[in-house]
Formats: C-alpha cells, sequence, structure tokens
C-alpha cells in the first residue's frame, strides 16, 4: 500500500511541476511586461513565428547582453535582453519596414514602435508581416506611436 501511495504522489508531483510557465503579456504602450525579443535573418519576429518555422532554421541563438550581438545588428538601437536570433536556410518571408508602418498610420518615419511591448527606436528595421497580428496608436509618454503584438494570446489579455 506505501508503494502505491508513494508512486501516486511522486506521479502527482511531477504532473504538478510540469506546467509550462504562462507567455508574458505585454501592456499596449508600455514595457512594463515585454516578450522576448526574436529576430530572424535581422528583421523583427515572434516566438511563434520561430516555432513554425524550425525546419528552415540554420541556427537558433539566444543573446543575453549587448556584447553578444552579432556584428550585423550592432547598429540596431533598442534592443532589449534576453532576445533570440535565429537564421533561416531559405529568406522567403514578406517583410516591411517600422518606418512604412508608422506612414501608413500616419505617423513620422522615425516614430519608436512598440513591438510586442518592445520600444524599438530603430525604424529601419523590418518584421515580418506572418508575425503582425493586431497594430493600434496609442499615447506613450505624451506621444503617439504605433503599438504591434504578434500573437493572439497577448491580443486577448490587452482586451480584457
Amino acid at each position: 500500500m506505501k508503494k502505491i501511495l508513494f508512486s501516486l504522489l511522486i506521479g502527482v508531483a511531477t504532473f504538478a511541476t510540469a506546467q509550462k510557465k504562462p507567455m508574458s503579456v505585454a501592456t499596449p504602450g508600455t514595457t512594463t511586461n515585454p516578450t522576448t525579443l526574436v529576430m530572424v535573418n535581422g528583421n523583427l519576429a515572434s516566438q511563434d513565428f520561430l516555432e513554425r518555422m524550425k525546419k528552415n532554421t540554420k541556427f537558433i541563438r539566444p543573446i543575453l547582453s549587448a556584447n553578444q550581438v552579432p556584428q550585423s545588428l550592432k547598429s540596431v538601437t533598442g534592443l532589449r535582453f534576453p532576445m533570440i536570433i535565429a537564421e533561416a536556410k531559405e529568406n522567403y518571408y514578406d517583410r516591411i519596414a517600422l518606418s512604412t508602418l508608422n506612414e501608413q498610420y500616419g505617423l513620422a518615419k522615425n516614430n519608436p514602435v512598440y513591438f510586442d511591448g518592445n520600444k524599438i527606436s530603430d525604424t529601419s528595421l523590418n518584421v515580418i508581416g506572418d508575425v503582425l497580428v493586431e497594430m493600434k496608436v496609442g499615447k506613450t509618454d505624451g506621444q503617439e506611436v504605433l503599438n504591434i503584438w504578434t500573437t493572439k494570446h497577448t491580443m486577448h489579455a490587452i482586451a480584457n
């Protein structure tokens, strides 16, 4: 009887601690809880996109500090750490510049953009079109900025 009870206790403990940690939620126009920034071939992307393109990936590397940023991204301002960079074998994804998105929403080209809660000052960066779930203009620190969200989870959490 003790063996059965012990086995049951271990099973329950295993399942209780094996739950996934909830995804962080980005609040519109703030950096209070930004998601991890993901870049694929130098383009802004999302963790969901990275998961979907696994077979087309040469490498995926976490970047924990500014010292680890590859030379190709050294000029990019507004990067937050930790972040993930990846390189795709084939680069056939549609891309659009943050400056172009700003213009489409009636904002100045060089206006900062909040991408999943991460403030991106370098609007020459491109974002992969497949990751754009919701975009809205909001006020942050008295300035109108474009907020971009890449996951349904984030969008639903904000709507509530």
